[in-house]
């Protein structure tokens, strides 16, 4: 007996040529770019359900970090002004 994977057909999942991935990935008219933002909404509401404790600390942890590039990024571009206009002066 062959094991079906259910859905529309039932093609055994053993067949020649037919991988897993294969068999339940979504059809190629409901993988768009446009069903992303409610694919990603539906994982963090998820995951905040699953632990929001933990969630809203990596949210912190994330914008926080967000910060401290930006504020990386603007001390080196003022160190590397000074110092340019150093060489041209």
């Amino acid at each position: 007996m062959a094991v079906t994977a259910g859905g529309d057909d039932n093609r055994p999942v053993t067949q020649p040529g037919v991988s897993l991935y294969d068999r339940i990935r979504p059809p190629e008219d409901r993988r768009t770019v446009r069903h992303l933002p409610g694919l990603v909404g539906r994982a963090v509401q998820l995951v905040r359900h699953a632990a929001g404790r933990v969630f809203w600390a990596s949210v912190a942890v994330n914008l926080l970090a967000g910060v401290v590039v930006a504020a990386q990024v603007l001390a080196a571009r003022l160190v590397l002004d000074r110092v340019i206009d150093g060489f041209c002066a």
